[in-house]
């Protein structure tokens, strides 16, 4: 049986990662629940808080950053819980309610544990941190 050179048409068609999967929208309201995080993420203007931010990814080049916001709901927790790097990282892949506060689907990669260190020490060196932290506050 000859098989066709694959066209451009045939290109899989590629979900973004912002919107949901099929089993993200199943899982949704049945698994991974923390009513805290929950309040939490509903009651703070994360856009705003990501904006405290903005500069930290001015470069074009490279590959497309993990979203700010994202990465600011990774930070915020692992304050709260004076967790390392890789602890946050491992919450976020292995905990549906850490990765759902975050904001990353099933499907969508986390953020390694250097990615993590390298955003929460530039927030700090640019002085960024109690910035940040006063609008999560507010």
């Amino acid at each position: 049986m000859a098989q066709h050179a694959p066209t451009q048409g045939d290109e899989p068609k590629r979900r973004p990662a912002s919107e949901p999967s099929f089993i993200d929208v199943l899982i949704t309201d049945h698994a991974g629940r923390n009513d805290q995080l929950d309040r939490i993420d509903k009651m703070i203007d994360w856009p705003k808080v990501a904006k405290q931010v903005n500069s930290l990814y001015a470069s074009p080049e490279g590959r497309p950053p993990t979203p700010l916001v994202t990465m600011v709901k990774i930070i915020v927790p692992q304050q709260w819980q004076d967790a390392s790097d890789a602890a946050i990282e491992e919450a976020v892949s292995d905990r549906l309610s850490f990765r759902r506060f975050a904001g990353r689907a099933l499907q969508d990669a986390v953020p390694d544990h250097s990615t993590i260190s390298r955003f929460r020490k530039e927030v700090a060196e640019r002085g960024l941190a109690r910035r940040l932290f006063a609008e999560v506050n507010h």
